[in-house]
C-alpha cells in the first residue's frame, strides 16, 4: 500500500486560497465530501453550497463531546440557542442503540418526567391518538383517578371490575344497544334485599320465576305469598282485565267466543241469582247444551240438536206447548198459538178431541169415518151402562136398557118426524100394579097394569084402558 503526503512549500501554497473554494471529492462529477466556501467561511459535508457555517447532508453525526460556547450557534439545520435546539426544516430524530436518557422531556404542552406524562397548560387535554386504524395498547394495569370520557367506542376484554367500595356508583347517560348477560345462570342478582331498583321499563320480561312482595310468578302459575291473601287483577280506571278471549270488568265476564266452564261440576255459591244470556229468537246460537232466556217468548230455553223451551213442553217455535200455570194449578194446552184446552183438578176442558176415529168437538161426538160410534162400558147389572145426564144406556143380565132413575125420558122429534122402533120382535113398556103408577103422570103415559092385566094410558086426569071405553076382549 502506498502512502501519499503533502508537505513543505506545496501544502502552504495550496492552503492559501485567495478567494478560490476548496473541495475534496473522489471524481470530478461526485458531490464533494468536504467543501470549503472561503468567501462565506462555511463548511459543507456532502454538500457543495453550505447554507450555514456547518452544513451536513445526511441524518447522522457522531461526537463524544459537542460543545457550543456562543449564545446562538448554527449546526447544519439545527440552531442551538441557550437550552433550546431548533431545526429550520424537517424533524429532529433521536436514535440510540440502547436508550435516550433524559430526566424530563417537554413539548409545547406535554411534559414527561420519570413515569408521569402530563400537560402543563391550564385545563389542556391529553390525547393519545394512534395513526389511522392503529390502537393504543395498555399492557398492564391502568388507574384513572379522574373521569374517563370518550365520544367513541370502548372495548375492554377479559374480566372487568367496576368499583371496589359500596359508595362507588355508575351513571349511564346513554342508551345500551347490546344484551346484559350473566356469566352463570341463577347466581347474579339485580339489586338486593336492601337496595331495590325503582321502576323497570321493559318491552318484554322473560324469567323462569318472578317475585314481588306478595306475588310470585313461577312458569305458568301466579300465587300470592301472604297466607290467605287474594290475587287481584284490576284494570286502571275504565280499563278491563283480559284473559285470552275473556274480558273481566267490574262484575261482568264477557267473551268474544264461547265461554266454557270445564269441570265435572260447576257450583254457583250464592243466595241471589245467576243471570243467563238474554236475546231474541233470531239471536239464537244453536250450540249444544246452551241455555238462555228468549226475550221474544219470555221463556227460558236450551238447545241440544234442537231448541227446548223450559217451563213446559214446547215446540221449537214455542207456538205449540203444554204449560203449567204459575198460580192457578192448571195445565194449559196451546196449539199453533191458540189455546185448545186446560187440565184442572176438576177435569179436562178441551175445544175438541179426537181419539182414533172418534171426534169430540164442543157438544158433538162423531166418528171421522163411516163407522159406528160404540159406547161399551165394563161391569155387570145396572152398573154396566153409559150414563148421559140422568139417562142410563146399558144392560142387565140378558137385556138392553135405556133408563132414568129420576126423570122422564123424552124422545123428541121436530116437524113431521116420528119415533120409530124398527125390528120384528117387540117393544116392552113399563109394567106394575096400580099402586106403582107414577106419582105425577103426564098426558099419554102408557103402562101395563099387572093388577088389572090391562095396558093403560093417562088421559090427563085418569088412567084409562088403552083400548078405549068399549069392551075389551081378554
Amino acid at each position: 500500500m502506498s502512502l501519499g503526503r503533502i508537505s513543505g512549500q506545496l501544502l502552504q501554497a495550496n492552503l492559501t486560497r485567495n478567494g478560490v473554494d476548496l473541495d475534496f471529492r473522489n471524481n470530478a462529477a461526485d458531490t464533494p465530501l468536504l467543501f470549503f466556501d472561503v468567501s462565506t467561511n462555511r463548511l459543507g459535508i456532502n454538500k457543495d453550497a453550505p447554507a450555514s457555517d456547518l452544513d451536513i447532508i445526511g441524518n447522522t453525526m457522531r461526537t463524544s463531546d459537542l460543545r457550543v460556547t456562543s449564545t446562538t450557534s448554527q449546526l447544519a439545520n439545527y440552531t442551538l440557542n441557550g437550552s433550546n435546539l431548533n431545526v429550520s426544516t424537517g424533524n429532529i430524530n433521536f436514535n440510540a442503540v440502547e436508550a435516550i436518557v433524559a430526566s424530563t422531556i417537554e413539548t409545547d404542552n406535554i411534559r414527561i418526567t420519570d413515569n408521569i406524562i402530563s400537560t402543563f397548560n391550564s385545563n389542556a387535554s391529553f390525547d393519545l391518538t394512534p395513526n389511522g386504524t392503529g390502537i393504543v395498547d395498555v399492557l398492564s394495569d391502568m388507574k384513572i383517578f379522574g373521569n374517563l370520557d370518550t365520544p367513541s367506542t370502548i372495548t375492554m376484554g377479559g374480566s372487568i371490575t367496576i368499583g371496589n367500595d359500596a359508595s362507588d356508583t355508575i351513571d349511564f347517560n346513554t342508551d345500551m344497544v347490546s344484551d346484559l348477560i350473566p356469566d352463570v345462570n341463577n347466581v347474579s342478582n339485580l339489586g338486593s334485599s336492601s337496595n331495590y331498583w325503582d321502576n323497570i321499563h321493559s318491552f318484554r320480561l322473560n324469567s323462569a320465576s318472578l317475585e314481588v312482595p306478595n306475588i310470585k310468578i313461577d312458569t305458568n302459575v301466579i300465587t300470592t305469598q301472604i297466607s290467605n291473601s287474594n290475587l287481584d287483577l284490576l284494570g286502571n280506571s275504565s280499563g278491563i282485565v283480559k284473559l285470552e278471549n275473556l274480558r273481566l270488568s267490574t262484575n261482568t265476564i264477557t267473551s268474544t267466543t264461547n265461554l266454557e266452564l270445564s269441570a265435572n261440576m260447576t257450583l254457583a255459591d250464592t243466595t241471589a241469582a245467576m243471570a243467563l244470556p238474554v236475546g231474541s229468537t233470531g239471536q239464537r246460537t244453536n250450540i249444544n247444551s246452551g241455555i238462555r232466556f228468549n226475550s221474544d217468548t219470555s221463556k227460558f230455553e236450551g238447545y241440544f240438536g234442537g231448541n227446548t223451551i223450559f217451563g213446559g213442553v214446547y215446540s221449537d217455535n214455542a207456538l205449540t206447548n203444554v204449560v203449567a200455570h204459575p198460580t192457578n194449578d192448571t195445565i194449559g194446552l196451546t196449539v199453533n198459538n191458540a189455546s185448545v184446552g186446560t187440565v184442572a183438578s176438576t177435569g179436562i176442558t178441551l175445544n175438541a178431541l179426537q181419539v182414533d176415529n172418534i171426534n169430540i168437538n164442543g157438544s158433538l161426538i162423531s166418528t171421522t169415518t163411516d163407522t159406528n160410534l160404540v159406547f161399551a162400558p165394563a161391569g155387570t147389572s145396572e152398573n154396566k151402562s153409559v150414563k148421559i145426564d140422568n139417562i142410563y144406556i146399558g144392560e142387565t143380565v140378558g137385556t138392553q136398557q135405556i133408563k132414568s132413575f129420576d126423570n122422564i125420558i123424552n124422545f123428541n122429534v121436530t116437524g113431521y118426524g116420528a119415533n120409530k122402533f124398527p125390528g120384528s120382535y117387540a117393544v116392552t113398556i113399563p109394567s106394575g100394579n096400580t099402586a106403582q103408577r107414577p106419582g105425577s103422570p103426564v098426558l099419554g103415559d102408557t103402562r101395563w097394569n099387572t093388577e088389572t092385566d090391562l095396558m093403560e094410558t093417562y088421559n090427563g086426569s085418569n088412567y084409562i084402558s088403552a083400548a078405549g071405553s068399549g069392551s075389551v076382549i081378554s
